[in-house]
């Protein structure tokens, strides 16, 4: 038994849940934060012997989305069991051959003192085959947190956690992977970029130079990734499709969320 939590945000996931909690049944302890699904997500998860709460209503939009995802995560860290906790999307699978790794993050003594957080590695699953290296993947997200050495999130949406103090650091675990999938028509993908733009557009109404760092930094990496795909040869020709189709829809996603900043600056102006 890993003595860790699994925590995974949940609404109406039930085509993706039960491949996730599958690969999770050697954790003490899964916790699934549930929007108020309909489907048999929680009727699944219940199989699974995982702990259900339910999310507040402030961490959600009225047709029972997150808006607030650090506020979700910080909610995590209050129930959680354990002091590591990984973090799953539902529509992700942990490789089962991980688990001796972080089992021995859940005992380590020397690694708590050290670290705050782990980066993870996600890798791409496109027609059952998985792609370990890709063009623009693995990308590394802070997914394994210690929770007694993270104050708290703070981002609406792309939430990041933040350590008690400066001398806890991040480490990048490149032999424990995450497991998504890339079949998402172009109508999915874009819906999930309006999903997110909505949030960024409360968050930039909060602070504008936090706003255009975000904006100028996601153009600037969205540059590089255009770059890896013109000069590298990892990606087979499905797969760059996948990232082109990406790259594009992003690129429309920082455009749309700049011009409604650059709307919202002019408004302020005219009525100073």
């Amino acid at each position: 038994m890993v003595n860790a939590t699994v925590a995974i945000l949940t609404l109406n996931s039930s085509k993706t849940i039960f491949r996730c909690l599958n690969n999770l049944v050697q954790f003490d302890e899964i916790i699934i934060l549930d929007g108020g699904s309909i489907d048999s997500t929680l009727k699944i998860a219940k199989r699974f012997n995982c702990k259900i709460i339910n999310q507040k209503k402030v961490f959600k939009f009225s047709n029972k989305r997150i808006k607030n995802f650090s506020e979700a995560r910080n909610f995590i860290l209050e129930k959680a069991k354990h002091d590591l906790i990984l973090m799953l999307d539902s529509d992700e699978v942990l490789y089962q051959s991980n688990l001796n790794k972080i089992d021995f993050l859940s005992k380590s003594k020397i690694m708590k003192k050290k670290y705050y957080c782990f980066l993870i590695p996600r890798v791409p699953n496109l027609k059952n085959s998985v792609y370990k290296e890709t063009n623009l993947f693995p990308n590394f997200q802070p997914r394994l947190i210690y929770k007694s050495n993270v104050q708290k999130y703070i981002k609406n949406v792309h939430e990041k956690p933040i350590p008690i103090n400066s001398r806890l650091k991040q480490l990048k675990l490149k032999d424990i992977y995450i497991n998504f999938s890339v079949e998402l028509s172009n109508i999915q993908i874009k819906k999930k970029f309006e999903y997110y733009s909505s949030i960024e557009k409360k968050m930039i109404h909060e602070n504008f130079f936090t706003a255009m760092h975000f904006i100028f930094y996601g153009l600037l990496l969205l540059f590089k990734m255009y770059l890896k795909i013109l000069l590298y040869k990892k990606s087979n020709k499905k797969m760059i499709i996948f990232e082109k189709k990406m790259i594009k829809t992003r690129i429309f996603y920082l455009y749309s969320l700049l011009i409604y900043k650059l709307k919202i600056s002019k408004k302020f102006t005219r009525d100073d």
